[in-house]
C-alpha cells in the first residue's frame, strides 16, 4: 500500500506540472512534457484496465476494458477532428492502426520465440490460437472489408461511421455470450502496478482501477490539445509533414504502456494467443469505433453533417489521405486473411514488421507497398486455400453454441 501512495504522488506532481505549463510560453520543453503526459495517462489507464481483467470476468466486460485501452487514441483523434483539421484527421487513426499490425503483432510472435527458444533451444514456427478466437478474427475481416468500400467513395461519412458502429456493437453482442474461459487473465499473469492494485483489499481494489481511469483519462484531456498544437508547430519548424509526425508520435506514445503488457505475457510463452487476442481486440475496436468517431466529431464540430474527402494531400510526400487509407487497409487485409488460417506463422511476423519498416523510412515507397500487401492476401488464400475456413468454422461452431438462441419446446 505504501509503494502505491508514493506513485501516486508522483503521479500527482506530474500531473500539477502538466497543468501550469498550460500557462507557460510555447516551448519544445512543453512539447516534451506533454508528450510525458500523454505516455502517462496512456500508462495509468493500461495498468487500470490490466487489473480490470483479473477483476471483470465477463466477456462483455472484457471487450469495454479493451475499448479502455485504446481510449488514449480517441482522444487524440477527437482532438484533430474537433479542430477541423482535414488534412490531418486521418493521421492518427491510420498511424495507430498500422503501428499495432506492423510492430505490435509481430513484436508478440518474435519475444515468444526468443522466450521459447531460451526454455527448450528450440525456435517455435508459429502461434496457435483458439476456435473462440475466431469472434476477433472474422468481426474484423468485416470490417476491414466494408473499409475498401470506403475508399472507393472516396469520402468517410455518417453512414459509414453507423455502419462501423453496427459492426462493433454486434461484435460485442457476440463475445458477450461467450463464456471467456481461455481469456480470463490469472493474477500469475499481472505484474508491476496492476499486481499491486489487486493485492489489495477486496473493497479498495475496484475504487482504486475507477480512480485510475479517472486520473489517466484527466491527464489526457487536458493534454491532447496542447500536444496536437505543439506537435504541429513543431512538425512546421523541423520542416516535416504534420501529417507523418502526428501519424507516428501521437500512436507511439499512446499505444506503448498497453503493448508493454502483452509482451509480458508473451514472454511466458504458454499465453501467447492470449497476448495476440489482445492486440487483435484492440486493432477492431481502433478499425471500427476509431474510424466511426472522426466525421461524427467533425461534424458536431461544424455545426452540420460533413464528411471527410479522401482526395486531400499530405504534405512533404507524394501520399494522399486516400492512399494512405489503402495502405492501411492493405495491411489489415493481409493481417485478417493469414489469421483465417488460425495460425500466426514466423514469415507473416517478419513480413508485417519489414513492409511496416519500408514504408516507415521511406515514405514513396508506401504506393508500392500497398500492393504488396494485397499480393501477399491473395498468396495467402491461394496457398493456405484447404485451412482458411478454420475461422469461419469457429465463428458457426460458437455461433451455435453460444450465441444463437434455441426457443425451448412446450
Amino acid at each position: 500500500m505504501k509503494t502505491l501512495k508514493s506513485h501516486v504522488l508522483q503521479v500527482s506532481l506530474v500531473l500539477t506540472g502538466v497543468l501550469a505549463l498550460g500557462f507557460m510560453d510555447k516551448s519544445l520543453v512543453s512539447l516534451a512534457i506533454y508528450s510525458v503526459a500523454i505516455l502517462l495517462g496512456a500508462m495509468i489507464i493500461a495498468w487500470a484496465a490490466e487489473a480490470s481483467e483479473v477483476v471483470i470476468s465477463q466477456g462483455l466486460a472484457l471487450a469495454i476494458v479493451a475499448w479502455l485501452q485504446v481510449f488514449p487514441e480517441f482522444m487524440i483523434e477527437a482532438t484533430i477532428a474537433w479542430s477541423k483539421d482535414v488534412p490531418n484527421m486521418l493521421a492518427n487513426f491510420t498511424g495507430a492502426n498500422r503501428i499495432l499490425t506492423g510492430v505490435g503483432w509481430p513484436l508478440v510472435f518474435f519475444v515468444t520465440m526468443f522466450f521459447h527458444h531460451k526454455k527448450t533451444g528450440k525456435f517455435i514456427k508459429e502461434i496457435q490460437l483458439e476456435n473462440e478466437h475466431s469472434a476477433e478474427i472474422v468481426f474484423f475481416m468485416v470490417a476491414t472489408i466494408y473499409s475498401i468500400w470506403i475508399y472507393m467513395q472516396g469520402k468517410l461519412t455518417i453512414f459509414d461511421a453507423f455502419v462501423m458502429i453496427s459492426i462493433y456493437v454486434t461484435y460485442l453482442y457476440f463475445v458477450s455470450k461467450l463464456p471467456h474461459l481461455s481469456r480470463k487473465k490469472s493474477e500469475k499473469m499481472v505484474m508491476g502496478i496492476p499486481k499491486k492494485i489487486i493485492s489489495l483489499k477486496k473493497q479498495y481494489i475496484k475504487p482504486v482501477i475507477l480512480v485510475c481511469f479517472l486520473i489517466g483519462g484527466f491527464l489526457i484531456y487536458f493534454t491532447a490539445d496542447r500536444f496536437y498544437n505543439e506537435a504541429l508547430a513543431l512538425a512546421t519548424t523541423l520542416g516535416v509533414s504534420q501529417f507523418l509526425f502526428i501519424q507516428w508520435v501521437a500512436p507511439f506514445l499512446s499505444e506503448f504502456p498497453e503493448k508493454t503488457s502483452a509482451f509480458y505475457w508473451a514472454s511466458k510463452v504458454t499465453q501467447a494467443p492470449m497476448a495476440l487476442m489482445n492486440l487483435i481486440s484492440s486493432k477492431l475496436t481502433q478499425w471500427t469505433m476509431l474510424m466511426a468517431m472522426i466525421p461524427i466529431v467533425y461534424s458536431i464540430s461544424v455545426g452540420h453533417i460533413a464528411f471527410i474527402p479522401l482526395t486531400t494531400e499530405v504534405t512533404n510526400t507524394t501520399s494522399t489521405t486516400g492512399m494512405e487509407l489503402l495502405l492501411t487497409i492493405g495491411s489489415s487485409l493481409y493481417a485478417s486473411v493469414f489469421l483465417l488460417k488460425l495460425r500466426f506463422m514466423w514469415f507473416e511476423a517478419a513480413s508485417l514488421f519489414l513492409l511496416w519498416l519500408v514504408q516507415f523510412i521511406w515514405v514513396d515507397s508506401r504506393e508500392i507497398i500497398t500492393w504488396l500487401y494485397f499480393i501477399l492476401a491473395a498468396c495467402e488464400l491461394i496457398v493456405f486455400r484447404k485451412e482458411i475456413h478454420k475461422a469461419f468454422s469457429g465463428f458457426k461452431t460458437i455461433f451455435h453454441s453460444h450465441v444463437k438462441t434455441i426457443p425451448s419446446s412446450s
